[in-house]
């Protein structure tokens, strides 16, 4: 009953009284806690919020140990460093006899704005530290008090030398430390491999390619001691390298293709060789396709690739395998020319050229002429006794080469088809020709047979007749 009226005569005091101190039940006042025109004050006698906390944040200079319990703080005494309002959260180490602070805080920030400022213990003894800041314009800053973007998180990528072993766990440094070797924003992956006591590391960065623009860098790690190693760029002009860090096309993949002599072993793995490191064997880019023969224990592969002709071109070679212990050998090429090679690199003056016989169920021979003019009237069909003369001379037919001239040449298929297509129709014409020939004389013989008959027959009536006289 008697904290209601105590209550009661409190409100009545806040509409009244201009500033009172609160009186508690012994009619004692209330230190530090006042009322003024409505507003509450504790630790302050002129409030200037509907509640006002005050008390000091002095000890928030990140050097002073913390206090075991937390505090409010909006209206600290701290001016001359720039504090503001300020939240803290206190723990205590009882083990260690220390205590630890966090709490979140406004700051000045020297150019007419405020920045809220997130705290935590880096050590007891050291006080706290700041791990996360917003300024007056909304940039967000982890690791850093001076945001330069809408989130920067720093921390540093020092280690990204490639050299120095990764760590367990991973980090984002969008604003590392480590300017003089140009290295940019980072997002690293940790690992750890507990068998070996070592530690991995990959990740995502940026680095100053030295020409006025940046590459972004995705490493991987190729020893654990060894530390991360890059394996793939991009460059600032959208270029993409894998196994370089320089490419010169839109994709440029690199390994190197040494073992393209066609007298080492092939590999039980494809790869992709765009940019192969052989070049003293004039090697240009490659495709592979690996294979093995587990029986054997021996590796085969295959491939596409490219190679220069010596002759200001370049020749695209297909390659199989001949003997798993030879390694690959050319199957087929094709040269700057356009002319193809089957197991022949030597193509002379054909389009296509193969080195040994070609099975087809049926080959297609486009020919420009053929030879019907033998049936026209206008062609002048050479006698047997011409045809006979030119083989006695030449020793073989007119319009078809020689046995030599084959062996030396060769022959057109199309062509050949229509010279001998030419003696056939000749040979037909012959024919038709002896065959009227041949029917001329049956029917003179025929003719010579009647006459025959005729004078059988009279003969015959001549007998009868001399024999009756008798």
């Amino acid at each position: 009953m008697k904290k209601s009226i105590l209550f009661l005569t409190l409100l009545v005091s806040v509409g009244v009284l201009a500033q009172k101190k609160v009186k508690l039940e012994d009619n004692s006042n209330a230190t530090n806690f006042y009322f003024l025109s409505g507003k509450v004050g504790l630790g302050s006698s002129n409030p200037k919020s509907m509640l006002q906390v005050s008390g000091g944040s002095n000890n928030w200079n990140e050097s002073i140990q913390g206090l075991a319990t937390g505090s409010i703080h909006l209206d600290p005494e701290n001016a001359t460093n720039n504090f503001g309002n300020a939240i803290t959260f206190g723990a205590s180490d009882s083990g260690n006899g220390e205590n630890a602070q966090a709490g979140i805080y406004v700051r000045s920030d020297g150019t007419y704005g405020t920045k809220m400022y997130f705290s935590t213990t880096d050590a007891y003894i050291a006080g706290s530290k700041t791990a996360m800041t917003i300024d007056h314009k909304g940039k967000i800053g982890i690791g850093t008090n001076s945001p330069k973007s809408k989130l920067q998180v720093s921390g540093g990528s020092s280690n990204w030398s490639e050299s120095i072993q990764g760590l367990a766990t991973g980090s984002i440094h969008l604003d590392p430390e480590n300017a003089t070797n140009n290295f940019g924003n980072a997002i690293t992956f940790g690992a750890s491999d507990t068998g070996n006591g070592e530690n991995a590391q990959a990740g995502i960065y940026v680095r100053s390619d030295g020409s006025y623009g940046t590459k972004m860098y995705f490493s991987t790690t190729d020893a654990y001691i060894a530390g991360s190693k890059t394996a793939m760029t991009i460059d600032h002009k959208g270029k993409i390298g894998i196994g370089t860090n320089t490419p010169k096309s839109k994709l440029q993949i690199s390994g190197g293709s040494n073992n393209w002599n066609e007298s080492i072993q092939g590999l039980a793995t494809g790869s992709i060789h765009l940019d192969p490191e052989n070049a003293t064997n004039n090697f240009g880019n490659a495709i592979t396709f690996g294979a093995s023969d587990s029986g054997n224990g021996e590796n085969a592969q295959a491939g596409i690739y490219v190679r220069s002709d010596g002759a200001y071109g370049t020749k695209m070679y297909f390659s199989t395998t001949d003997a798993y212990v030879t390694g690959s050998k050319t199957a087929m090429s094709i040269d700057h020319k356009g002319k193809i090679g089957i197991g022949t690199e030597t193509t002379g003056s054909h389009r296509l050229a193969v080195q040994g016989s070609i099975g087809a169920r049926e080959i297609l021979v486009e020919a420009s002429g053929w030879s019907d003019f033998v049936f026209e009237k206008k062609h002048q069909l050479p006698s047997l006794e011409e045809v006979e003369d030119h083989i006695n001379t030449k020793g073989h037919l007119k319009d078809i080469p020689s046995a030599k001239e084959v062996e030396k040449n060769g022959i057109l298929l199309g062509q050949m088809d229509a010279k001998l297509l030419q003696k056939i129709e000749e040979l037909t014409l012959y024919t038709i020709q002896q065959q009227k020939e041949i029917g001329n004389q049956q029917n003179k013989i025929q003719n010579q047979n009647e006459e025959l008959k005729s004078l059988s027959q009279r003969l015959n009536e001549i007998e009868k007749l001399l024999k009756t006289n008798n």
